[in-house]
This record gives C-alpha cells, sequence and structure tokens, in this order.
C-alpha cells in the first residue's frame, strides 16, 4: 500500500500537472503569443532607434569620405 501511494504522489501527481499545464499552453497558446509579443515590443523599440541612430552615424561617415574624394585638392595629396 505504501508502494502505491510513493508511486502516485512522485509519479502520477506530477504528471497530472505537467499534462494540466501543457493542456492549459495548448487552448491558450494565442493568449500566451500575445503576451510574449507584447513584452517583446519595449526591447524592439530601442533596438531599432539604436540601429537607426548607428546606421545614420555611419552614412554620415561613408558620405564626408565621399566628399573628401570628391574635393580635387584631397585628390591632390595622392
Amino acid at each position: 500500500m505504501f508502494i502505491i501511494v510513493l508511486f502516485m504522489y512522485l509519479i502520477l501527481f506530477p504528471l497530472l500537472i505537467i499534462n494540466g499545464i501543457l493542456q492549459w499552453f495548448k487552448d491558450n497558446i494565442s493568449i500566451i503569443y500575445i503576451l510574449l509579443v507584447i513584452i517583446s515590443i519595449p526591447i524592439k523599440v530601442p533596438l531599432a532607434f539604436m540601429y537607426l541612430i548607428l546606421y545614420s552615424i555611419l552614412e554620415s561617415l561613408n558620405y564626408s569620405k565621399i566628399n573628401e574624394l570628391e574635393n580635387p585638392e584631397v585628390l591632390m595629396k595622392f
């Protein structure tokens, strides 16, 4: 009797709990997906701004080098 109770507590109850959690996830997967999207928005927005700032800095550096090459005085130095 003790072995059966021990088996139930150690194996069956955790399996039932895991099964219930998985069933809940299966039923509410769209809610979880929406929550993940909402959580990821505050992470993505600063990354997008950082990308735009970095892109503008690199573009301005590239533009200044193009202007240097188009300047005939700079070309005379070579």
